[in-house]
């Protein structure tokens, strides 16, 4: 059951993670004049008033995307009407190496205030970042068969997986140097929840042309701060207080980003935001797999598989039992357990870069450069050339073209202020929201209040 509960637990949180983890900083707002939130985004950009604070719970950026493919690349409808998984559309679709990525990141309390030309803001926030990067030989080989490995052996060695819930307390601090120039720095403690990470993972497959058994090499390595299957619940249920009760799982990052004003109509900024990392030490545990003794299917470490009776599984009511087939393939692999006094994992690094020209104090084009890193390789590189209008000094609309993963996506953010209240939404993707045909799903928005003004021409 050990080695059951083990591989469900994987099931299960990526499956939980896929539905309700949708979230990210959602980048069109690095384009906002006026809305302090762009300030997330870059801690140097200058908030333009006195003081704020958000109505808690209320403020939410939610990010789903993955490099390859849509539902309809998956799924068809038969003549019948029938669902079924269109293996060639999906096989065209899969790219050399694919990511996927889902965030949520929820803000439970947030303000700010100014000191003369430094604004200092503070933060609680609880997220949940889920990334999992493979190659396409992992998927080709279940849904292609391995006919295409008769003459050379299946090998994958390069798989990521992981996923950490997380609580993070941030404090912001904005300093005006000059009218022209800005910096900003965003120092944060990240108290952990729970975590499951897996790497050094390698499967070699090597089909025998005779008879078509398959030899099998394979390894696990997976980390968890999980104790058990039924924990998971409970794990991710991230309650307002629940962060006083994780404070063994601790870990730091930074947000950092400087502004310069070349004119009054042309700046550039950038920003590195989430460079940090996790200990994990509650529950701490490392799982390594390997070839369980089952006779004559082992030899010298390796699986020799030779199938398995598929309709030996139905049972007298006709019904499939996953139960017992999952049982006989996991029969062939054990799990070593061992207790870690804690290990380490690296929270989603982002890098921004973003040029402006103001046509006039009301109208703003602005071009936006942004790289997303998972095992500290760049895999989401995204380009964004925004319009920002403000009007009546109630509403900022801004409306975004943006490229990434070779499709084009128009974003777009309303942001309404009522003297000191102020409602705010955007996506990047509107197609989005088509769920059959998109691979990118993303919106933020959020309710506030902010008070005075402020301008770096006062310096």
């Amino acid at each position: 059951m050990k080695n059951i509960n083990l591989f469900l637990l994987i099931v299960v949180l990526t499956a939980a993670t896929s539905n309700i983890a949708v979230c990210q900083y959602n980048t069109i707002l690095i384009h906002s004049k006026t809305n302090y939130y762009s300030n997330y985004c870059n801690p140097s950009k200058t908030v333009l008033y006195n003081g704020y604070f958000n109505v808690p719970i209320l403020n939410c950026n939610l990010l789903y995307t993955n490099s390859s493919f849509t539902y309809s690349d998956i799924f068809a409808t038969g003549n019948d009407d029938s669902l079924y998984i269109d293996s060639r559309k999906l096989n065209e679709a899969l790219k050399p190496y694919n990511t996927f990525i889902a965030n949520t990141d929820q803000e439970l309390l947030g303000a700010g205030f100014r000191v003369k030309n430094t604004f200092i803001s503070i933060a609680l926030r609880q997220k949940l970042d889920f990334s999992f990067a493979f190659q396409k030989e992992l998927i080709d080989f279940f849904v292609s068969g391995n006919s295409a490995y008769l003459d050379k052996p299946l090998i994958v060695n390069d798989v990521d997986v992981d996923l950490s819930c997380y609580y993070e307390f941030a404090v912001g601090i904005q300093q005006q140097i000059s009218k022209k120039f800005s910096i900003g720095l965003r120092p944060k403690l990240l108290l952990g929840v729970a975590n499951l990470s897996l790497d050094n993972f390698y499967l070699r497959i090597e089909t025998t042309p005779d008879d078509y058994s398959l030899r099998v090499d394979e390894k696990l390595n997976i980390k968890s701060s999980v104790s058990d299957f039924k924990d998971i619940a409970n794990s991710l249920d991230l309650g307002l207080l629940n962060f006083l009760g994780v404070y063994n799982n601790i870990g730091i990052a930074m947000d950092l980003g400087f502004s310069y004003d070349f004119n009054e109509s042309f700046g550039l900024s950038a920003s590195a935001i989430d460079i940090g990392r996790i200990s994990w030490r509650n529950n701490a545990t490392q799982y390594r797999s390997f070839i369980a003794d089952s006779g004559y299917y082992i030899e010298n470490g390796s699986i020799f598989f030779r199938g398995i009776d598929i309709m030996s599984y139905n049972n007298e009511e006709g019904m499939f039992d996953v139960q017992g087939l999952a049982d006989s393939l996991l029969s062939l692999v054990s799990v070593d357990t061992m207790a870690l006094r804690s290990y380490k994992t690296n929270i989603l690094p982002k890098l921004m870069v973003e040029a402006y020209y103001d046509i006039n104090e009301h109208h703003r084009f602005s071009l936006l450069l942004r790289g997303s890193f998972v095992d500290e390789e760049l895999v989401r590189p995204y380009v964004s050339l925004a319009y920002v209008g403000n009007y009546w000094d109630v509403l900022e609309v801004i409306g975004a073209v943006a490229y990434e993963y070779g499709i084009v996506d128009f974003g777009l953010g309303l942001s309404v202020k009522l003297k000191s209240f102020r409602l705010y939404a955007a996506t990047n993707n509107i197609h989005g929201f088509a769920i059959s045909n998109t691979r990118n799903l993303n919106v933020t928005f959020g309710i506030g209040f902010n008070f005075g003004s402020y301008t770096p021409n006062s310096l």
